[in-house]
This record gives structure tokens, C-alpha cells and sequence, in this order.
């Protein structure tokens, strides 16, 4: 019985083919329609979509290979087979594998202030560090609109401080730090404020915000593109 046999699955490729074919079909015209999609998104996304014609008398079809796949991500198998008798429908899936860890740095270390209309922010390698840091960015969000931050800035040398100026009184704000260095950003360091003066601050953990020690401490778990994402939450930003 004809089957789908998945082989070879990377964290952005796999192969399959088609094995247990009839080898005593011998009509000609026998062909193999392909698509291969993101499971369970609609519309799909088709990452494969071929028809190929099946010889005579063979028991498997060439082995074929997908590739520029997305890792950790679930994908589904159709393969329709036309043939002189009719048709026949086949699905298989499989997962990619998650990505290779890469030595990208730990959150930053990152502690905020606030006066009426600035909020001054000093960044630094985490206690923990052992790779060479070598930038941080400084993103600060309005919290009435947490999709796009309103200004970002790179801090290249020591002191690792800026402050954002021409803010509004009483508002509050969101900030993400992040560290570079050779292998990629490290995920955000997260933290509310509000420019009324003094320099109590929220760090977002578990899905709520906290009241904060004086050094704030995010998840480093991946690797993030700065600068995009919901502020409230690291797991959204998405891996460069």
C-alpha cells in the first residue's frame, strides 16, 4: 500500500517520497500532486506545491527535499495520486527541529529614572556575562500603543546611559533593553514607568508586571530581532 515516508527532518529542511507502490502498474499516466503547508494555518502557507509523473513498475518515487523551512514548526504532507483507476489521497507530517543554540548574549542588566518629562536609562552586561558585548539598544514604548516603540538608540561605549527627553508628565512608558555582541541579540529586558518623578519600576514576569528590585533581570531564552513585538511580553518578539 502506497504510503508518504518523511526522512531527513532539519530545523529547516526534510525529504519524503512515496514508498510501497504497486510495482505491477504498468498504465502510464500515473502522477503525483505535492503540497506541503504550515499545519493548522489558514490560509495555508505553501512552502510545496509540485505535481510529478510516477514511472512504470516502481515501488518508491525519488526521494525530493524541502528546504527554507521555519524550526520548532509542524508541517502537513498531501499527496494526491492520479492514476487510471481513479485517485488516491495521502497525508503525512512532521516537525522541524529546533534551531541550534547560538552563544548569544544574557539580558541586560537595566535600571530606569524618571523626572516630569525625561526618563534616563543605564544598561550593562549581565553579572553573568561571559561573551564579549559589544552594543546595546535602548527601546522606549508609549504604553498606550505597546507595538511600536516610539524612539530607539543604540549605546555603543561606556557609560551605557540615555535619556529620552520631551516626554509627557504623569504618562506611562515601557522599555526594552537588549544586548549584542558577534552571535546575535539576546531576548528584551522589560520595564514599566511612568515619568511623575522617583524611580519605582514594574519588570513583566509570568504573564503580569511586578514591582521591581533595583536591578532588573529579563528572560534570555532565544534570540530576538530588537525592536519588534509587544512589550509585554518577551515571547513575542521574534528570533533574527
Amino acid at each position: 500500500m502506497a504510503q508518504i515516508t518523511i526522512s531527513n527532518v532539519t530545523n529547516t529542511s526534510a525529504s519524503f517520497r512515496l514508498t510501497g507502490l504497486d510495482t505491477n502498474y504498468n498504465h502510464g499516466g500515473r502522477t503525483a500532486h505535492w503540497e506541503i503547508f504550515k499545519f493548522l494555518v489558514y490560509p495555508r502557507e505553501y512552502v510545496y506545491n509540485q505535481t510529478e509523473t510516477l514511472a512504470n513498475q516502481i515501488s518508491q518515487s525519488p526521494l525530493r527535499t524541502v528546504s527554507g523551512l521555519e524550526s520548532d514548526t509542524p508541517y502537513t504532507v498531501l499527496c494526491t495520486i492520479t492514476y487510471s483507476g481513479g485517485e488516491v489521497e495521502l497525508q503525512e507530517g512532521f516537525t522541524t527541529s529546533t534551531s541550534p543554540d547560538v552563544n548569544v548574549p544574557l539580558s541586560p542588566v537595566c535600571i530606569a529614572t524618571s523626572t516630569d518629562t525625561t526618563i534616563t536609562v543605564s544598561v550593562g552586561p549581565d553579572p553573568a556575562e561571559t561573551t564579549s558585548v559589544t552594543t546595546f539598544l535602548v527601546s522606549l514604548y508609549d504604553m498606550a500603543d505597546i507595538y511600536t516603540p516610539i524612539a530607539n538608540q543604540f549605546i555603543y561605549q561606556s557609560p551605557y546611559t540615555y535619556t529620552f527627553t520631551g516626554l509627557s508628565p504623569g504618562t506611562s512608558y515601557g522599555i526594552a533593553a537588549y544586548a549584542h555582541n558577534q552571535e546575535g541579540w539576546s531576548s528584551p529586558t522589560a520595564i514599566y514607568i511612568r515619568t511623575t518623578g522617583g524611580s519605582q519600576m514594574y519588570i513583566y514576569v509570568n504573564g503580569d508586571f511586578h514591582v521591581a528590585k533595583p536591578y532588573i533581570y529579563g528572560s534570555s531564552s532565544g534570540r530576538f530581532k530588537p525592536a519588534t513585538g509587544h512589550i509585554y511580553d518577551s515571547s513575542q518578539f521574534h528570533p533574527q
